[in-house]
This record gives C-alpha cells, structure tokens and sequence, in this order.
C-alpha cells in the first residue's frame, strides 16, 4: 500500500496529516510531496530569501518526515503564497510526476475550501492530475485534511465547508505529531497560537467529539485499515475518554470509482461506434 501527502508548503502535512502519517507508515509506503518553499512571502522580493534559510527548511522537512516515518520528501520550490500567479497547470505537472513516480493507492491534500490561496490551488491540481484517463495512473482514494489557522479560520464561509467523515485514532501517535512540528523551528508557536502542542493536543481531543456528531458522517466506525477495504476506513468507537483523533473528508473512492468505469465504458462505446462506421 502507498500513500502520497501533497502538500502546499513544508508543515502543512505535519499540521493536516501527521498522525495519520506515523500511524500508517509502520505497515505502508508513505511518501510527502511539498509544492511550495515556504518562506518567500515573508520578504518584499522572492529574491531576498536567503539560501540559508530555504535549505533549513527543508531540512526541517525532512527531519520531521523521519520523525512520522515516511519513505521520502520532494520539493518543488515554488514561490510562497503566489500559486495563484505561478498558474495551475505549472502546479499540476509535478503532481501528475509524482503520482507517476509513486503510483499511490492514496493521495492525502488539502481542502478546496480552505483559506490559503496555495492551499485550495494544491487541491485542483491533484484533483485535476488524478481525474480518470486511459494514460494516467488511477487513484482510488482521495482525502483532504485541515490546517490549523487555514481551515478553521474560513469560519464555515468559504464554499465548500470542510466536513470530515474519515477520522482517524492517533492516540498512540499524537506525540509523535507534535515531535514531527517542533523540527520546524521557523513555524513552531506557542499556546494559544492554534499551531501550539496545546492546540493540537485539544484539536485532537476535539476530533472525538465531532466523530460523534451527526453532521459528519457516521457516528461509530470499526477501523478501517489502507486496501483492499482499507483507507475510507475511521475510527469513532473506543476513542472515548482520552481519545485523540485526526479528521480527514473524503470524495468517496466508491464516487470515484464509479467515474472511472463511466469514462472507460463511454470510451468503449465510442470505439465501438466508430469500428461499426468503419466496417460499413
């Protein structure tokens, strides 16, 4: 089983993903992809970064990769919150080489409706880079995460709402999380900021609740293992007291799936009629 992360900047798969990440990389391949550099935003010209300060970032990148247990990190470099004028297909084209690369079973990314315009751009290349097509590699999974002070700071205004329905128990691995944050000095807060351990430690509290609630999804789940029936898969029941949980929305594979038998039946079809033209 691989899974392919996608994320917009060096963190973000950390902050969406990363217990979910160190829960499944002890049994499957999972590999973090980051579009973005970073950092340039924060200076008046791209150009002022200095090299130093990139090449620590992603060697925070990796570093935390190693901490969640990933199989590897790539980086595209693009420029920091300007996704928007770098162009989506130039976003698309390393997506559709890693999925090419790695052939993931599947791809965890951000939400479209989340704040950051580098976020919600992240989001229509992979789901344009993995749209059903004879050529490509298929990905049957597909799940978006949240980022604390992205997601949550478009108040439910944004369209569309993140409404998870996967939820994945990371009991075991929410320090591990929170070991994997603090390789990001440049990132790190402190409470309250929402990207704080405290935070995090209470946002996975929170997830159980909201496992519960009948707005999003259903309300017990046994886990789901990756596979054959495995990612779709959330756990709700047993993370009572003390439960910590990681929430995720899916497309629905099944969704997906069915697309993809529709486009290659109507792609028959057309042969067909075409051959029929042919031998008349």
């Amino acid at each position: 089983m691989t899974i392919l992360v996608i994320a917009a900047h060096p963190d973000d798969e950390v902050l969406g993903c990363g217990g979910t990440i160190a829960r499944y990389a002890n049994e499957d391949d999972v590999h973090i992809a980051i579009l973005g550099e970073g950092v340039s935003s924060r200076y008046e010209q791209r150009t002022d970064v200095p090299a130093a300060q990139l090449q620590k970032l992603q060697a925070d990148a990796k570093a935390a990769a190693d901490v969640l247990g990933a199989r590897s990190v790539s980086f595209c470099g693009l420029p920091d919150n300007r996704f928007d004028e770098v162009g989506l297909l130039n976003l698309i084209k390393p997506v559709e080489k890693w999925v090419e690369t790695f052939r993931p079973d599947a791809i965890y990314t951000h939400h479209p409706g989340d704040l950051n315009i580098d976020h919600s751009m992240t989001f229509r290349a992979v789901l344009t880079a993995t749209r059903p097509d004879a050529s490509r590699v298929s990905v049957p999974n597909l799940y978006t995460f949240e980022v604390p002070s992205s997601t949550d700071w478009a108040f439910q205004r944004v369209s569309p709402v993140f409404r998870p329905n996967v939820f994945v128990d990371i009991k075991n691995f929410l320090d591990c999380k929170i070991t994997a944050m603090q390789c990001y000095e440049s990132e790190r807060r402190e409470a309250p900021h929402p990207r704080s351990p405290e935070a995090l430690r209470a946002a996975a509290a929170r997830a159980v609740a909201r496992a519960g609630h009948p707005e999003h999804g259903e309300r017990h789940h046994p886990h789901v293992r990756h596979g054959a029936a495995r990612l779709g898969g959330a756990v709700a029941a047993g993370a009572g007291a003390g439960g910590c949980l990681e929430v995720l929305e899916t497309l629905g594979h099944a969704l997906l799936s069915r697309c993809q038998l529709s486009y290659y039946f109507l792609a028959f079809w057309l042969w067909w009629m075409k051959e029929e033209r042919n031998g008349k």
